[in-house]
């Protein structure tokens, strides 16, 4: 499978991706209970650093990686869930 300019959307479900090739601009978007479990993993950070909760917000979260070199993957599972 080949990822090349794309936008991977992520709710939180087991997932396998076998032999993959990554290359160009990935963005990450994860909704549901993803976005759930990262903004809960934000306000803990932020209860841990003594900073104020960041502002919650009910719009998908996005990440974007450059990838400068093709690079492949063997098997990508998520350590949880059905295999």
């Amino acid at each position: 499978m080949n990822f090349s300019n794309v936008t991977i959307e992520y709710g939180g479900r087991a997932f396998r991706l076998q032999n993959c090739k990554f290359d160009g601009s990935i963005r990450l978007e994860l909704r549901g209970a993803a976005a759930n479990t990262f903004a809960l993993v934000q306000y803990l950070q932020a209860i841990e650093a003594g900073r104020a909760n960041p502002a919650a917000t009910r719009k998908p979260l996005e990440q974007l990686v450059d990838i400068m070199q093709a690079a492949m993957t063997d098997d990508l599972v998520s350590p949880f869930g059905p295999r």
